[in-house]
């Protein structure tokens, strides 16, 4: 939701994405699961690499709070992604070694079922960080997990 130009938009009785397709599915699928435009508001977008062809993949930073660490979220490519990333996330919160099999695995998986599957991460900065740029999520992210 955070690492994402798409909104949603009721016309009547259906939804309308605004933006691109691709990240209008994950709006859509953030917002199933609860998530809606006040986690914007929460977290608000200090900074942005924007997607391009040759990187592969987008980043924000965002502030969380007075206090709290800045997050960065990262979402693009698994080969892009996953070699930035040092740990993966667990279902409990902690985190573990990462296992890039499993993950390339997984995306065989969702793509023999026609999925286009997108890789996620995140990395915490200090809560005077400002700026976002390539060389701050080339290392040290934090796999969140894949969405198809």
């Amino acid at each position: 939701m955070l690492c994402n130009d798409a909104t949603l938009s009721e016309s009547g009785d259906r939804f309308v994405v605004h933006g691109d397709p691709t990240e209008g599915a994950l709006v859509t699928a953030a917002r199933k699961c609860g998530l809606g435009e006040s986690a914007r508001a929460a977290w608000p977008r200090m900074d942005v690499v924007p997607f391009d062809s040759q990187h592969q993949y987008m980043a924000t930073l965002h502030d969380a709070g007075a206090g709290r660490p800045r997050v960065a979220y990262v979402k693009g490519a698994l080969e892009r992604v996953l070699d930035r990333c040092a740990s993966a996330l667990r279902a409990d919160g902690t985190t573990e070694p990462l296992d890039s099999a499993a993950a390339h695995a997984a995306v065989e998986s969702m793509a023999a079922h026609g999925l286009r599957v997108l890789a996620l991460a995140r990395k915490e900065f200090p809560a005077d960080a400002a700026t976002l740029r390539h060389e701050d999520v080339a290392s040290g992210l934090t796999f969140l997990g894949l969405q198809g």
